[in-house]
């Protein structure tokens, strides 16, 4: 990366990347905050009242564009303090200057006469030469990073192209000697050694065997090894002789993964460290995480270390067997996994975020969990007290971490905590409710649990097992032996995915189409028609849902499952009133119809639930639609008695001030975690061991995440259809101009990106909220992406070219905002570091105005 002069010193920084911590350290300036007089730019006499766009402008620079200069008289006469906002008119932005990827890596589609830019990520030899032996694993962590690659397909790649690597140099040792040879200098000592360099070692010598090349991943990649700990011994059949089998004791292990390797190699990387001692409890009354929660503020621990981990265990089985038919359930695995909540949002967002822990065989996975989990008890309590790291550049840093929550579906979680299962009469881990108790509905709630009462009712079941049933535990779990974490104080279900879109969803729709189909509101087979026609868009294209209804379906009073996955569901959800819509003979009816109208209650609470961040103030609301709900539910089904999902539910803004937004507990991505492990085991066919092939190849997907020494996770983005074109033939010119490109200058463009695990495409719909699209009827605007621009190339900053739309109103009974298009609206450039946390939009239409409408994922503050 080009080195370049700071902006207020001229002091020379090593990347842009730099500039941040080279302006807090030397400076006092946040990467936030405005200077008097602002940025300069160091290559013309440009000006930016933010270090944003000033970065942007710069890389402008750095990219070798065509930018003309501009003469000091004339740009202090038109220029001024430069700093766009969507109109290109000075704004103060707030940029978080972190970035990150997803799993998948950077397109691999470059033109001739553009570099290659993992080239310049290898590692140099001391001749200054880049490192081939690196390149070699790269294309080893590539190739194993592929769940369905097996270990001999990745042996039988790297002859082949080892192949092609000799006669290549072969090739070029002919041409160069038939050259030296008509030149009369083939003779010569120095040609004799040029020559000799075509017949180097290949830089797959010694990476064939898989214990090389883990190596190798280790050495350039960050590769943490699993430890192999032994549990205890079992009886297992062997093979003794040729067709005879007998049992012999054989050892019982799992995989652990150390949790201070895991943070070490978090500590490395400065800009996650900065982000994380920056995080402090806001002052707003908003609750952006856990930091904001009552939790947190009453911790003594985050008090005296408020830079501590806040670490977060998952739990749940895995069978890689489950569709191998009689070897199904067998070798089920017990899969724990580990998620650090003060990581900036960027990266939390995407399955990076995500770090293997412990796999063990789900026979070891019972009891009291000791066993499995005491090697990372131990750990963690030695994290608690803190534990000194070395950091190359920065020295010895102490550290500090605990677990906050263990999360997971309810049998997992149950387990793991030493509760009765689910079908246990006080089932719920927040409260003593009994499940006549929630069958009846008098009550939302039990008498809360407490360190006090759990303590008591542990003392008991010590001296009467029976006396299990009476308060719904069976042990004191191991995590008890840390110093700050209690199971009553995990208040947190998966409200999002277990509860609801596995759960209480699909149960209500269910239940209100068998209501409407008996008042016959609506013609069955046209509502399945209509799902299946139904224009979901490109933002919602990998979960378009596929449920079929027919009449025996709705005239089944219990009910048949909708076979829909967690993401399938959500998007079903939402479009639900577009399906309905106009399909009765009286529309009004149907919208009016009680069932309906609980229909989007639950709608309006599941995207209070989702969202990422939320106002205290709007807690009372959530309650209020939480008791209109179980109200509601008792009396139009009153013969169906509500699961435990719906009594979790009911707990939602009682866990949201005390653990912050539920969604970062949500299981969304860990559960997407254990599908490529399950798939590779199969794959390989290791039914002896499966653990620690399983492991073996989660460490490699991580190590593909987060990337070598020169690459991390903030550099990896994806590129679809680049194209470059002339400044002045894109429909923001104008705000481009300002930023620094001649009218005559090109830039790159693209049709679609992939960054933060987020998927932007042409012709989408942001929410933008900004000073100049904030009028005070309250309603969010909405900008539709018409161009996406990299000043600076590939890898620079992303910048949409967004054409502001009206927000015509909301409309209750679709639960979604009605936009149109504005004439002759300029485009506007909006950095994406200055959107919302909410991904992009697909237009929808209903079938009665055909106007256009967007629905949003969740609900955005």
């Amino acid at each position: 990366m080009a080195d370049v002069p700071c902006p207020l010193c001229l002091h020379i920084v090593p990347g842009l990347r730099s500039i941040n911590n080279h302006l807090l350290e030397q400076h006092g300036v946040a990467a936030t905050a405005q200077v008097p007089g602002g940025f300069n730019c160091p290559f013309c006499v440009r000006n930016f009242v933010t270090l944003r766009w000033w970065k942007v402008h710069v890389q402008i620079h750095l990219a070798q564009v065509n930018v003309e200069p501009i003469q000091p008289d004339a740009a202090a006469d038109n220029i001024g303090n430069i700093d766009m906002d969507h109109d290109g008119d000075a704004n103060n932005m707030n940029i978080d200057d972190i970035s990150e990827g997803d799993e998948e890596s950077s397109n691999d589609e470059w033109s001739e006469d553009e570099e290659d830019p993992r080239i310049a990520l290898l590692e140099d030899l001391p001749n200054g030469r880049k490192d081939l032996k690196h390149a070699a694993a790269n294309m080893i962590l590539d190739m194993r990073g592929v769940s369905a690659m097996t270990r001999v397909g990745v042996r039988r790649a790297m002859h082949a192209a080892d192949l092609v690597l000799k006669l290549n140099n072969m090739h070029l040792k002919e041409d160069v000697a038939t050259y030296l040879n008509s030149v009369n200098l083939l003779n010569t000592p120095e040609a004799q050694n040029l020559l000799q360099n075509f017949e180097k070692d290949s830089p797959f010598k010694g990476m064939f065997s898989d214990s090389s090349q883990i190596s190798a991943l280790q050495r350039y990649n960050f590769y943490l090894q699993p430890q192999t700990v032994l549990v205890h011994d079992r009886l297992d059949q062997r093979l003794h002789g040729d067709d005879i089998y007998i049992q012999r004791p054989v050892p019982s292990t799992y995989e652990y993964i150390s949790v201070q390797q895991i943070l070490k190699q978090i500590v490395k990387r400065r800009e996650i460290m900065d982000y994380v001692r920056s995080l402090r409890p806001s002052t707003n009354g908003m609750l952006y995480s856990f930091t904001d929660s009552d939790q947190y503020r009453r911790s003594p621990f985050f008090q005296e270390h408020p830079e501590a981990f806040q670490l977060v265990l998952y739990y749940d089985g895995v069978d890689p067997c489950r569709s191998q038919g009689p070897k199904s359930g067998h070798h089920e695995l017990g899969n724990f996994l580990l998620r650090i909540l003060n990581l900036p949002p960027r990266i939390n967002s995407t399955m990076a975020s995500v770090f293997p822990l412990i796999l063990a065989n789900s026979n070891d996975c019972k009891g009291t969990f000791e066993g499995v989990l005491r090697k990372l008890v131990d750990e963690v309590i030695e994290l608690e007290n803190g534990v000194d790291m070395y950091v190359a550049d920065r020295g010895m840093e102490r550290i500090f971490a605990t677990i906050v929550a263990v999360k997971g579906d309810s049998k997992a979680v149950h387990a793991v905590l030493g509760f009765l299962d689910c079908g246990a009469r006080h089932f719920c881990r927040d409260c003593m409710i009994s499940r006549p108790e929630l069958h009846a509905g008098i009550f939302p709630f039990g008498v809360q649990r407490t360190q006090e009462l759990s303590n008591e009712d542990l003392r008991r079941v010590q001296e009467n097992v029976a006396y299990s049933t009476q308060c719904g535990l069976r042990y004191r779990p191991v995590l008890h032996d840390l110093q700050h974490f209690r199971a009553e104080d995990n208040r947190n279900f998966d409200h999002g995915m277990h509860d609801m879109a596995e759960g209480i969803i699909p149960l209500l729709i269910r239940l209100c189409l068998r209501q409407f189909h008996i008042a016959n509101l609506f013609d069955i087979n046209e509502f399945s028609a209509r799902i299946f026609a139904f224009n979901y868009g490109k933002a919602n294209a990998k979960d378009k849902p596929n449920v079929t209804f027919d009449r025996e379906m709705v005239q089944d009073p219990n009910g048949i499952s909708l076979k829909q996955n967690a993401g399938q569901m959500m998007v079903f959800f939402r479009a639900l009133p577009f399906l309905l819509d106009n399909l009765a003979d009286n529309p009004q009816v149907l919208v009016e119809n009680d069932f309906y109208q609980m229909l989007i209650l639950l709608l309006k609470i599941f995207q209070l639930s989702m969202a990422p961040q939320i106002p205290r103030d709007i807690l009372p609301l959530l309650q209020r639609y939480l008791e209109q709900f179980r109200r509601t539910w008792y009396v139009l089904f009153p013969a169906v008695h509500p699961p435990n999902k719906f009594h979790h539910i009911m707990h939602l803004v009682q866990n949201t001030k005390e653990k912050g937004p539920q969604r970062q507990f949500y299981c969304f991505r860990e559960e997407g975690k254990n599908c490529p492990v399950k798939r590779h085991v199969v794959v390989c066919n290791n039914f002896i061991n499966p653990q620690k092939t399983s492991m073996e190849q989660a460490q490699i997907f991580q190590a593909k995440a987060w990337g070598g020494r020169n690459l991390n996770v903030f550099q990896k983005s994806k590129y679809f259809k680049k194209q470059v074109c002339s400044v002045h033939n894109l429909p923001c010119a104008a705000a481009l101009l300002a930023l620094g490109l001649p009218l005559e200058g090109q830039v790159m463009t693209v049709r679609g990106i992939e960054i933060y695990g987020v998927e932007y495409r042409c012709n989408q719909y942001l929410l933008i909220l900004t000073e100049d699209c904030s009028p005070d009827d309250g309603l969010p605007r909405f900008g539709k992406i018409k161009t996406m621009i990299c000043p600076g190339g590939q890898g620079s900053t992303v910048i949409f070219g967004v054409e502001a739309c009206t927000t015509n109103g909301f409309v209750e009974r679709l639960n979604a905002y009605v936009v149109s298009s504005r004439n002759n609206a300029p485009t506007h450039l909006i950095d994406l570091h200055d959107l919302p946390n909410h991904p992009p939009i697909s237009a929808w239409h209903d079938f009665s105005t055909a106007r256009t409408y967007l629905s949003l994922k969740h609900a955005v503050f």
